[in-house]
């Protein structure tokens, strides 16, 4: 009779063993509701296939002081709502996952504590096939939060459902945030943690447990998941990249190498006034996978936020090319800019291009005079790609200015010249064609003490050497000139000198 006795209690514990390994993570969050009275959540999720085991139908949480970590109150929560965590996007829908939540809620009293409580749950076992721990099956599974002094009447963090992407896809970058919200207005700033086994470590086959068969709560601290090798908190999933979050916002990146079921914990503190006043933490296990991924389409050429500058009564060209990971999807590239309208000046010419995989369009403009503005103008590229996840829209940008020529045209001019009516080199001037884009000239000659020897609103004077306003020579020497000119309303000057000699 006694044997048969410890069949069935080892049959029952069997059963616990079993429906604990699917719970695959979770997390706390306390809503203040008026005075000292509180609701309390617990989110859990379960792995949906291996044997259908169920969440627990009651489940004790355990009050302890956060100063003196002794047990203040216990209570049970019963009342359960599940709901089936839909995963996947327009592109992929994971075949091989499955995870349900399961959401316990209860509304308690708690008496003003200046130090504050914290709330837990313990509970055997993991899931046997995770891959960052050293020996999973032996660890158990905390779930805890702080709460500040009820009297503050304050809401801790709350980590939004499990996401519908709830999984890593291998060989890309994946971009994961659990959306916690703080109602009281509280900084948040987010850490990974250690996964915590607690004091529900180890086989329940091998333990001792209460003739209730139901595993207490201990208080901190809680000893933490052994990690395996190869693992740790500074790489969780032991990739090239580790995995990081971002301590402002929450966001998690992951470059998985490897598939694998890994188990994570984010730590979430509340400050208030530069002061730490709570905390919550979900700890989860996420599984990576070969997904399918619809890639929007990248522009590789030119350069985004590129600058060009055009001349005046000059042609320019530019290759604008697009490509898409996903070869079979169809891409277009469009531009839009003031530059094509017909009424502003000569306008530019886009010739949009469509087709799958690479993609080539064509920028050109014929630049006039009457472009000359010296504005900076925009031109949006976008690209659009018709995939599995819908219209997928990338945008480019790239600057134009038109220019006036003034290389060949002023900067060039000499910088000695002698006027001795030997039909070499007799005069000073700007000894090119003269740029048609000139709207005003003027050129001053000055001597070494500041005085004006020449002037001229032609482009193309010339200078033999005499002082224009006197009739006289001036001596060999050093003058100096200033060009002033305009282009469209461009101002432009140059002053530099010239050397005379006879």
């Amino acid at each position: 009779m006694k044997q048969g006795l410890l069949v069935i209690a080892f049959l029952f514990i069997s059963s616990i063993y079993s429906n604990a390994a699917h719970i695959i993570g979770g997390d706390f969050s306390v809503s203040w509701v008026s005075g000292n009275t509180f609701d309390v959540e617990l989110k859990l999720f379960r792995d949906c296939f291996g044997g259908g085991a169920l969440f627990d139908g009651s489940i004790t949480i355990t009050i302890f002081d956060s100063n003196t970590d002794m047990v203040t109150s216990s209570f049970e929560m019963t009342d359960l709502q599940i709901t089936n965590i839909p995963l996947g996007d327009e592109c992929y829908t994971p075949t091989s996952l499955c995870v349900e939540q399961g959401v316990y809620s209860k509304t308690i009293e708690l008496q003003n504590n200046p130090g504050g409580y914290y709330l837990v749950w313990e509970r055997c076992c993991r899931n046997g096939i995770i891959s960052n721990l050293a020996v999973p099956g032996d660890e158990g599974m905390v779930f805890v939060c702080t709460i500040a002094n009820p009297a503050l009447q304050n809401s801790t963090p709350v980590f939004d459902a499990y996401p519908s992407t709830g999984y890593f896809c291998i060989g890309i970058e994946n971009v994961l945030n659990f959306n916690v919200t703080d109602i009281d207005g509280d900084s948040l700033v987010y850490f990974f943690d250690y996964p915590l086994s607690g004091d529900s470590t180890g086989n329940p086959f091998t333990s001792s447990l209460p003739a209730s068969l139901e595993e207490f709560a201990g208080p901190k601290p809680y000893t933490p998941c052994a990690w395996a090798t190869g693992y740790s908190l500074d790489n969780i999933l032991n990739t090239t990249i580790p995995m990081t979050i971002d301590q402002l916002t929450g966001d998690i990146t992951a470059i998985p190498e490897l598939s694998g079921v890994y188990v994570m914990a984010i730590y979430v503190a509340e400050f208030r006034d530069g002061v730490q006043i709570g905390s919550v933490r979900r700890e989860i296990q996420f599984q990576s996978v070969v997904c399918t991924v619809d890639y929007p389409p990248v522009f590789t050429s030119p350069p985004d936020s590129s600058y060009y500058e055009i001349i005046a009564e000059n042609l320019f060209e530019l290759e604008i090319v697009v490509q898409d990971q996903n070869a079979s999807d169809p891409v277009v590239i469009e531009a839009t800019s003031e530059l094509f309208d017909p009424h502003a000046g000569n306008p530019s010419v886009f010739e949009s291009e469509g087709g799958n995989g690479t993609v080539i369009a064509n920028f050109s403009w014929l630049t006039e005079c009457v472009n000359l503005s010296g504005q900076t103008h925009e031109v949006i590229l976008s690209s659009f790609s018709d995939g599995c996840s819908g219209f997928d829209t990338t945008f480019h940008h790239f600057f134009v200015k038109v220019i006036p020529d003034v290389d060949g045209h002023i900067e060039n001019a000499a910088n000695v010249f002698t006027p001795n009516n030997d039909n070499r080199n007799d005069y000073f001037s700007i000894d090119v064609e003269v740029n048609p884009c000139y709207d005003t000239f003027n050129v001053m000659i000055y001597d070494r003490w500041g005085k004006k020897v020449f002037e001229s609103s032609d482009p193309l004077f010339k200078w033999d050497g005499t002082n224009m306003f006197s009739g006289s020579v001036p001596p060999e020497g050093t003058y100096f000139y200033i060009i002033d000119a305009s282009f469209k309303d461009i101002p432009y000057r140059k002053t530099s000198s010239i050397s005379l000699f006879r």
